[in-house]
């Protein structure tokens, strides 16, 4: 098995899920024993009085002879028997600190070696071992011992210390939130022929599509090796059976499950100029069944290109309804040889809205010609028809030249990847009836706003809405009500995207967007607290080189690498991995009337006789409890709140609470 380390330094930011927000943030300062200060520096130093538990403090000894006066060396706090042993409880968030414990031997009675000797332990592990402050400085001589990797998962962090001679002492405190690196473990999960997409199902089981219409769906143990496979041969012989979109409803359960697949068929003439009929062959179809052979055609009759931009990702809003990417036909809009040959037709180039929840929905989308009324759904003509009337399927965001991937997110937001357009495949609009030459263009990621329009021309829909005559480039500003730019982008070609949903890593990555380039890179977004904009984008160094990925519990990454026929699994190396942990659910929403299968991925679970959940205080039904997974059911409520709620794991008498991390959907 191929094995490779991929590790990167971050910082974290706040954000909609985010829990903590500190990198090399200082939570404490504390003058020991001494009033509180502001240093030379500005920084802030507190009294330590109420955090230790015993020890007599002195302060402000007078001190000569160019000897270290300042706070908060001249100052000490320190046990002398038979008092208790010297201690700190310092609440913090969980996560990974440095510890400086600053120290200066200020009374002349311990001015020698081995008149004051003691040990500290931090967090339960020795620290300090037959430490003597004059034996390391001298007389009136600071002297600073900074002790990293101080792992805390219980939100307290423990400072002991232990007399061998003399009486223990401490000066001064800080503890400083260090942040964790990015780390995790890539292996080859197994190998398989095309893969395109994936999604995990509410079974637990991962399902992976393909470009010739196979679908496989993977059992996975608690540490992510196969237990078992079901290959899913239902749209292999269709003649859509190109697989590059899968999803799954959340007002679904695991029994059954409904796969909903987007399917096109790809280069249908040839991939240039050609004579003869071009059909609108792109396809949303609900699979179900034992065997998945059962096929519900959902929408039918979406636009594909002549070459392989085709019905691409699926996500589903917060009322059940369904957005499908669907690709342009064109390079900028104008009909040319070099991408296929086609125009751009009514819902091309587009995320379209498919209302699945009314009733009676009609998802069979026929077209007319525009002057003479007259069916016609040959796509060679798609410049000249309308969508015929009568159908639950509409534009929600326009200017989409092929967007790949899309994430409905925690926020309540949705952002898309789009691939940018190529010289030499075809000129750009710049109206109705004119045009230039194209530019190549990089790729980028968009906030979709209902009406939106993002660059992509297509002068079907420019007929009633002009603005989409008119290609634009990234590099572009924003036209308030016009025209909406990325709030990001990438080189080519950037295609899948999810959210980052897992408290690894102390929450460093929580909240952020992950989008993956071709064979390439894997791209860390990090967006502002509204989640309206991007702070920051930087790249795994060792990049899951796939088309697509998903998240999978515990804050796995799995990557779908079409090139090399592989499924790769990136497991974190996290330290609190080595404690008791809540990282993630999954799935994130379900209805509010309950009855839905969930699973926590996290450490240091224990069993079904001392494991509780609690899902915004309701208790969830428990199935299945490993050390790291707990399966069961959602509990109902009635009153269905609007906002994410707290997820409270108990095993035994720990707790931890994984915050905003669960919707109840209406």
């Amino acid at each position: 098995m191929r094995r490779f380390r991929v590790v990167l330094f971050v910082v974290a930011v706040g954000g909609f899920l985010s829990v903590s927000t500190r990198a090399q943030e200082t939570l404490y300062r504390l003058n020991a024993g001494g009033p509180a200060f502001t240093d030379d520096l500005g920084h802030s130093w507190r009294s330590d009085e109420g955090l230790a538990n015993t020890g007599k403090s002195i302060a402000r000894q007078r001190l000569g002879g160019g000897a270290i006066s300042d706070p908060p060396y001249d100052s000490l706090r320190f046990d002398s028997a038979p008092a208790p042993e010297l201690s700190y409880r310092l609440p913090v968030p969980d996560g990974v600190y440095e510890v400086r414990l600053h120290f200066c031997e200020i009374l002349p009675r311990y001015a020698a070696v081995g008149a004051r000797v003691f040990d500290v332990d931090i967090e339960g592990q020795r620290k300090l071992t037959a430490f003597d402050i004059f034996a390391q400085v001298g007389f009136r001589k600071s002297c600073v011992q900074s002790l990293t990797g101080t792992l805390v998962d219980d939100g307290l962090l423990e400072i002991d210390f232990y007399r061998n001679a003399g009486d223990p002492a401490i000066s001064g405190i800080e503890v400083i939130a260090t942040p964790p690196p990015i780390d995790f473990e890539v292996d080859v999960l197994t190998t398989l022929t095309g893969p395109t997409v994936a999604a995990l199902g509410p079974d637990g089981r991962v399902y992976v599509g393909s470009a010739f219409g196979r679908i496989v769906a993977y059992e996975l143990d608690d540490d992510f090796g196969i237990v078992s496979t079901q290959t899913i041969g239902t749209l292999e012989s269709a003649s859509s059976s190109a697989i590059l979109g899968l999803a799954i409803s959340p007002f679904s359960d695991s029994n059954p499950v409904r796969l909903y697949v987007a399917h096109s068929q790809l280069y249908a003439n040839g991939g240039s100029c050609f004579e003869g009929f071009s059909p609108y062959s792109g396809r949303v179809s609900i699979l179900s069944g034992p065997s998945f052979d059962v096929i519900e055609p959902l929408v039918t009759g979406l636009p594909v290109s002549n070459q392989d931009h085709a019905v691409n990702g699926l996500a589903f809003d917060a009322a059940g309804d369904l957005m499908i990417l669907v690709g342009g036909t064109t390079n900028g809009g104008v009909l040319d040889c070099a991408i296929g040959g086609l125009p751009e037709s009514p819902l091309s180039g587009s995320l379209v809205k498919a209302a699945i929840t009314r009733s009676g929905f009609n998802g069979s989308l026929l077209y007319h010609e525009t002057a003479s009324g007259q069916p016609n759904q040959d796509q060679s003509d798609g410049d000249i028809v309308d969508l015929d009337s009568g159908v639950d399927v509409s534009v929600h965001a326009a200017g989409l030249r092929n967007p790949f991937d899309l994430v409905w997110s925690t926020r309540g937001l949705l952002y898309v990847t789009d691939n940018g357009p190529n010289h030499g495949f075809g000129d750009r609009s710049t109206g109705a009836s004119s045009q230039e030459s194209m530019s190549t263009d990089i790729d980028e990621l968009d906030l979709i706003e209902p009406n939106g329009y993002y660059g992509h021309a297509n002068r079907n829909r420019g007929r009633s809405d002009p603005r989409q005559n008119v290609h634009h480039y990234t590099w572009e500003w924003a036209v308030p009500g016009v025209f909406t730019p990325a709030i990001t982008t990438f080189p080519s070609s950037t295609n899948g995207l999810i959210e980052y949903r897992a408290a690894t890593f102390f929450g460093a990555m929580r909240g952020n967007l992950l989008a993956q380039r071709w064979n390439s890179e894997t791209y860390r977004i990090e967006l502002s607290p509204s989640g309206q904009s991007v702070s920051s984008v930087s790249t795994l160094p060792q990049p899951l080189r796939s088309l697509d990925l998903i998240a999978l519990p515990g804050g796995a990454l799995l990557g779908v690498d079409y090139s090399g026929g592989r499924l790769w699994l990136a497991r974190p190396r996290d330290p609190a991995l080595e404690g008791f942990a809540v990282l993630d659910v999954f799935p994130w929403r379900a209805p509010a009337g309950g009855g839905n299968s969930f699973q926590i991925g996290g450490a240091g679970f224990g069993d079904l006789s001392n494991t509780r959940v609690l899902i915004d205080g309701q208790a969830a039904t428990l199935t299945s409890v490993s050390s790291t997974r707990i399966r069961g059911t959602v509990p109902s409520i009635s009153l269905v709140p609007d906002r994410l709620v707290d997820v409270v794991v108990e095993v035994g008498a720990r707790s931890k609470t994984l915050p905003s991390s669960f919707r109840y959907l209406e």
